[in-house]
């Protein structure tokens, strides 16, 4: 039996106090950080359980989807050399406290720089010099990676396939670059496929979305992150439904008014994350038509949810993934 550990938005924060001098505190902002205040003995608990696992399974290599460290300017990633080195002490600390001899590293949002919905900083958004700094940190030279492990080929998918644009470079052409080399994996790959996708509306990239299908047969098991729980997915799904639907518009209405006071009376981000659930109408159905399965963050969503998973590859080949929570 061979084994490996699945994490995903660990979210560590070094940075607690500096990242709000470029990101505001709105409403949900405010319950973000009360919850995480009052989850911390769970989180604690948690991590305690990672390492026991890890022992007793003689696990010795664990796989981080994304979001691993929040940032000095959170909505910025990892842009600054203080970013570097903080993020280089998590990852040498998670390997130490976990005793593995190896971590791999997917890139998530918190570590390219993103612009969601919530968003407050104007200078948010993916920058070339974050994504620099993460491959520093993750010991690549490009952003592309994929590793056998097991008789398996491990392949990530980085949260870029969500953005649209990025700050300084063609994200554009390097989302079609990215795509040539994961087209060649599929193709000339002898070996089954396992993906990883940080964020499962990065499928709304059609050329992705379609080189998957094309390939589904070859993919053994498909793992996404960033939602943190199922229940993010659940209310993600009524989400889709209000705003895609157009005899739900008073409950449309009713959402927008509780958007409205979240976001601290914003209408810019009332119309923006109404265009946002708009947008993703085909997530929830994708998600179950590939199979793929959540990795969540180690308290989920608001302490609901939360885990990690293990993953198991038998001398057969089968593949087991058990949860812990």
């Amino acid at each position: 039996m061979r084994i490996s550990i699945l994490l995903s938005d660990l979210h560590i924060a070094p940075f607690k106090e500096e990242k709000f001098k470029t990101q505001q505190k709105n409403f949900i902002e405010w319950i973000i950080q009360f919850f995480a205040n009052v989850l911390q003995k769970k989180e604690k608990n948690i991590y305690e359980k990672m390492k026991k696992v890890v022992g007793e399974k003689m696990i010795n290599v664990g796989i981080s989807n994304g979001d691993l460290m929040e940032s000095v300017a959170t909505e910025r990633g990892w842009a600054t050399k203080q970013d570097v080195e903080a993020a280089k002490e998590v990852v040498q600390e998670l390997k130490n406290n976990l005793s593995l001899k190896k971590l791999e590293l997917n890139m998530g949002n918190h570590e390219s720089g993103y612009i969601l919905p919530l968003s407050t900083d104007n200078n948010g958004g993916v920058s070339l010099q974050s994504v620099r700094n993460f491959l520093v940190v993750a010991k690549r030279d490009k952003l592309y990676h994929s590793f056998l492990l097991e008789g398996f080929q491990f392949i990530f998918v980085p949260y870029l396939f969500t953005e649209q644009v990025a700050k300084d470079f063609d994200l554009s052409k390097e989302k079609k670059k990215f795509l040539t080399e994961m087209e060649k994996e599929f193709s000339f790959s002898k070996t089954p496929i396992i993906l990883f996708v940080h964020d499962p509306d990065s499928l709304m990239d059609e050329d992705l979305l379609s080189l998957i299908r094309v390939n589904r047969k070859k993919i053994k098991a498909i793992f996404y992150g960033h939602y943190h729980s199922w229940m993010n997915l659940f209310f993600s799904k009524i989400l889709v439904n209000i705003f895609n639907c157009w005899w739900l518009l008073p409950l449309r209405m009713l959402a927008n008014a509780i958007f409205w006071i979240i976001s601290g009376k914003d209408m810019r981000i009332v119309r923006v994350l109404g265009k946002y659930f708009q947008l993703r109408k085909n997530i929830p159905a994708i998600i179950k038509e590939l199979k793929m399965t959540l990795i969540p963050a180690p308290t989920g969503m608001f302490g609901i949810g939360g885990g990690f998973l293990v993953l198991e590859i038998s001398d057969n080949g089968k593949l087991e993934i058990i949860k812990y929570d």
